[in-house]
């Protein structure tokens, strides 16, 4: 009887054993994205503005915004494939929201209208600024990334404000006038060797936003929504 219970138990260790590992192993590979990597994702992907992000077993859901609809977007979070795409609002614009310009793109359209070597592209919300160096001088050409028009040609003498940064009185001014509420942080982030402010906004006790802004043109990077139950 004891030899038995014995092997019974070592038996439901080896099981318990197994299950950890398999449990551990299932964990790491389906959280290999994190939330802001799938927001970048998305935003590479669709003209729109994210209102929600939420975990959901092994993937991600995500609210999109733009001017016409609202999108459910679910990204499987060890691959960020999109597996699935469904409209939720009410609208008689049945299109999906266009696909934004990779900066690659973004890149051939500023070289059509400026002959040069492209040194940066920075990337905002509605469009990227591509400065562009030929013997002319240097030039920062500006690209819609919806549709790839050019909004403006400038010299960088003409955008010496752009090597400033703005100031944290300067970033909370620019992001009340999108997002009403009391702020409650402002902090400077370095994110990927670009300057960011990061503007907390609390909307309600339960409801707060956060509003990155560049922090040398003071563009409106993205802005999202969290409530107590995400």
């Amino acid at each position: 009887m004891k030899r038995t219970l014995i092997m019974v138990l070592s038996a439901l260790a080896v099981a318990i054993g197994i299950w950890y590992w398999v449990t551990a192993l299932n964990n790491t590979s389906a959280s290999s994205l994190s939330e802001s990597d799938v927001q970048s994702l998305v935003k590479q992907k669709y003209e729109g503005q994210i209102d929600r992000i939420q975990k959901v077993d092994n993937q991600f859901y995500v609210q999109l915004t733009n001017q016409n609809n609202t999108y459910e977007i679910m990204v499987d979070r060890a691959s960020g494939d999109i597996v699935d795409f469904s409209k939720v609002s009410e609208s008689t614009n049945e299109e999906k929201p266009r696909a934004l310009l990779t900066q690659e793109q973004a890149k051939e359209k500023a070289v059509e209208r400026v002959q040069g070597t492209v040194e940066n592209v920075k990337e905002s919300n509605d469009h990227y600024d591509i400065t562009i160096k030929n013997n002319g001088g240097t030039h920062i050409v500006k690209v819609n990334r919806s549709d790839g028009s050019i909004a403006n040609v400038s010299t960088a003498q003409e955008n010496e404000h752009l090597t400033t940064l703005i100031s944290k009185e300067g970033a909370k001014k620019i992001a009340l006038e999108k997002v009403k509420g009391t702020i409650s942080s402002v902090e400077l982030e370095d994110d990927d060797d670009e300057l960011l402010y990061e503007v907390e906004i609390d909307q309600s006790p339960s409801e707060e936003a956060t509003v990155l802004i560049d922090a040398y043109s003071g563009e409106i990077v993205s802005i999202q929504f969290e409530t107590d139950d995400d």
